[in-house]
């Protein structure tokens, strides 16, 4: 049975397409087309406004992230943008290889499946934009599901009519359960970064000093149960290291005297 061949991803939006980036999509979409109508039923400008320019935000910050070929260096206005959130990092003066999208990519940070394409210096500036007015935007439609809720149903009922109230009320709950899916998602996400910005770390060096940690941690443990067990047997066990570690003592000294014959020989040899 034939491997498929990996491709090289130029760009995130590059087929195929994975089944993360569809997902995504389509959970952006269906929250923007509930609130879009809970908005219009409600007649409630500001709140169109406020997640109409948050949404633009991150739309226009996902199709740049998506777009770009992260293998190139960054330009000279891509460098300016990222002053403020990334570029300061030591993390970004790195060249990584990334083996999904099968190139090497400056300052190389991870690889996001969700956009299906590899994050580095150039497209850090898209990918944090995304993130952060993304996890705006779904405290905003959390806020406004709950406002809504509460004003149909006990400040204000009888405002809208029995049929509208009964659309803003699933549209209100149908609201409220996507904040919190894409608050647990984009905001953890973003709170996760702004901790590696403030230690100077990127994804892939937590990453590799995470996993010496926990070697650590596990050596340590083999040593306790080690210290237990022998202080457990007594004498059985130290003198059971102790033979084992003459028998190797003895090794050595037989290996040793026989290297040396050798070189006398070869010496001699020569």
């Amino acid at each position: 049975m034939q491997q498929k061949a990996r491709v090289y991803r130029a760009y995130g939006l590059q087929r195929p397409l994975n089944a993360w980036q569809v997902l995504v999509v389509a959970f952006h979409i269906a929250n923007a087309v509930v609130f879009y109508l809970a908005a219009s039923l409600k007649f409630d400008l500001v709140h169109f406004l406020i997640y109409t320019t948050f949404c633009t935000v991150a739309i226009a910050a996902w199709f740049y992230t998506s777009l770009v070929d992260a293998a190139l260096p960054p330009s000279g206005v891509e460098k300016l943008c990222c002053v403020p959130f990334y570029c300061f990092k030591k993390a970004q003066l790195k060249k990584r290889y990334c083996a999904v999208t099968r190139k090497s990519v400056p300052g190389m940070d991870h690889y996001c499946r969700w956009m299906n394409t590899a994050i580095g210096s150039r497209n850090y500036v898209g990918f944090f934009t995304v993130i952060s007015s993304s996890t705006i935007l779904f405290i905003h439609q959390g806020v406004f599901s709950i406002v809504s809720f509460v004003t149909i149903n006990f400040s204000e009922p009888g405002s809208v009519s029995s049929t509208n109230t009964v659309l803003l009320n699933v549209c209100s709950v149908i609201l409220f359960l996507g904040a919190l899916g894409g608050i647990s998602s984009h905001g953890v996400l973003l709170l996760f970064h702004c901790y590696l910005i403030k230690k100077q770390f990127g994804t892939y060096d937590f990453l590799i000093e995470r996993s010496k940690q926990k070697r650590k941690r596990a050596q340590g443990s083999r040593g306790q149960i080690d210290k237990k067990e022998s202080g457990s047997n007594g004498g059985t066990v130290v003198n059971k290291n102790n033979k084992v570690q003459d028998s190797q003592n003895d090794k050595s000294t037989r290996g040793t005297e026989a290297e040396t014959e050798e070189e006398k020989a070869m010496v001699q040899n020569a």
